[in-house]
């Protein structure tokens, strides 16, 4: 110890406290127990413990800084860390993760010394001895739960933000956890003051700016948690907040598809508890119930307009011309940089004609898309055209951009409002391969929320207000 204490260290550990006496131990004993030949110190940030946690880090030597509850998020109170260090490395550990064995910290700081465009490393997760089986599945399918070693950069931007939502969120995946910045790298790239996933939102940035982010499996850990209800809801809710905003990733679209999933889910859950006892077996369908709810209401858009007329959901008692465009036309969803849409599908040449009535003061609002999967085969644009009672209202041409985002259209149907009519949305085009064409949330709105409306903002608001008004600790 007195050989690490001499002389500037080459390595800061960054560990987060808040009553973590069960823990912060037995993570510390591990921490000092390294067999290294770095020389580190040990950074302690802790943010209004009332148990035993600061009485037992007495009996170690760490720096200690403290933070005041209501200012803690995990980004913040990372980044204060960061800003007290004094190595070339900051290593990020939380407190109840133990290292599995004296050389977590060499390994891990291997991963990011031997090669100056490594941004950040990140260690394997390993659940607890004592892990109920259903958690313990959790972490070995995360990707800090693999085995396999993996280095990821992004060597095309506009072919990444052409990837599909759950494959960007996959290659930005870091955790810190158990993970290694390089000092000059978070110089550039600080840490983001962010509720959740700062640790997520910073491996993207490294990876636009063109470092590369390595999962070091040889680094190993020893974390999972005690599930509960509360826990899981909360979880779900942050871990699709953070999907929906960054990569327009929603886990669960409609309630259709959450029950489908769901239920798929649990079967394969009630197998795995199935094994550890009746307990279990009890617990697992609350658990996953908790999760997937916590999925399905951070999904969900605040109504800032009414929707008089959806067109998705009015599809099935829609007409087509030419008759055999009803083959072309179908429901499914795109995203576009990261604003995920639920979409007409019309491939050219295609009309699909709708009977409605028209609300005062209603305006038909729709996004304009070609498919991105359909970007690397096709230059030439889709026309998107509006007929009302017979007359087009509305056209314009969509060109396929890198990089694209939804092109907005708005028709003001106040001239015949009132009346019942006929309203068409119609795809041309002259090469009609690879022509995916889709119209994004086509919707007949106006801007008085009805009772209904409210309600469901109230609630939604209120949820979120729930969840993201304490701190939530790391999964």
């Amino acid at each position: 110890m007195a050989e690490r204490e001499a002389g500037k260290p080459e390595v800061s550990i960054l560990i987060l406290t808040r009553n973590e006496e069960q823990n912060i131990g037995v993570c510390l004993t591990a921490v000092f127990g390294q067999e290294t030949r770095r020389r580190f110190e040990v950074i302690v940030v802790d943010s209004g413990s009332t148990d035993r946690t600061l009485a037992i880090l007495e009996n170690y030597p760490v720096r200690l800084f403290q933070m005041a509850p209501r200012e803690f998020n995990h980004g913040r109170a990372r980044q204060f860390a960061s800003e007290q260090a004094e190595g070339e490395f900051l290593v990020y550990l939380v407190a109840d993760a133990m290292p599995a064995d004296a050389h977590w910290l060499e390994r891990l700081v291997d991963a990011v010394a031997g090669d100056p465009a490594v941004a950040g490393a990140y260690s394997r997760q390993l659940p607890r001895p004592d892990a109920d089986p259903v958690e313990a599945v959790r972490v070995r399918n995360k990707i800090a739960g693999s085995e396999k070693r993996r280095e990821v950069s992004i060597q095309n931007l506009e072919e990444f933000d052409l990837l599909p939502p759950a494959e960007r969120l996959a290659l930005a995946d870091f955790e810190d956890v158990s993970a290694c910045r390089r000092r000059s790298v978070w110089q550039q790239i600080p840490i983001q003051e962010l509720y959740w996933a700062e640790d997520l939102a910073w491996s993207l940035e490294a990876l636009r700016a063109g470092y590369r982010i390595v999962f070091e499996p040889e680094s190993q850990v020893i974390h999972s948690h005690r599930n509960t209800m509360g826990h899981s809801f909360r979880r779900g809710y942050v871990d699709q907040m953070v999907a929906k905003e960054w990569f327009g990733l929603l886990y669960y679209a409609d309630s259709g598809e959450l029950l489908v999933n769901f239920t798929r889910l649990l079967r394969k859950r009630l197998r795995l508890a199935g094994r550890d006892g009746l307990g279990a077996l009890l617990r697992a369908p609350l658990w996953l119930l908790a999760e997937v709810m916590g999925n399905y209401l951070a999904a969900r858009p605040r109504r800032e307009r009414h929707v008089a007329y959806d067109f998705s959901r009015g599809l099935y008692r829609a007409s087509f011309a030419p008759a055999e465009a009803r083959k072309r036309v179908m429901l499914t969803r795109f995203t576009l940089g990261n604003d995920p849409r639920p979409v007409l599908f019309m491939n050219p040449n295609s009309a699909a004609i709708f009977r409605l009535r028209v609300p005062a003061r209603a305006k038909l609002c729709f996004g304009m898309a070609i498919n991105p999967r359909a970007w690397p085969h096709r230059r030439e644009p889709v026309r998107f055209l509006v007929g009302i009672a017979g007359q087009n209202v509305f056209e314009q041409e969509v060109s396929l951009q890198p990089g694209g985002r939804w092109q907005e259209g708005e028709v003001d149907l106040d001239p015949w409002a009132g009346q019942r009519l006929s309203l068409s949305l119609i795809t041309r085009a002259g090469n009609t391969d690879h022509a995916w064409a889709g119209w994004g949330r086509p919707r007949v709105v106006t801007d008085k929320l009805s009772r209904w409306d409210r309600m469901v903002n109230r609630f939604l608001d209120g949820v979120h207000r729930r969840v993201t008004g304490t701190p939530f600790r790391h999964p």
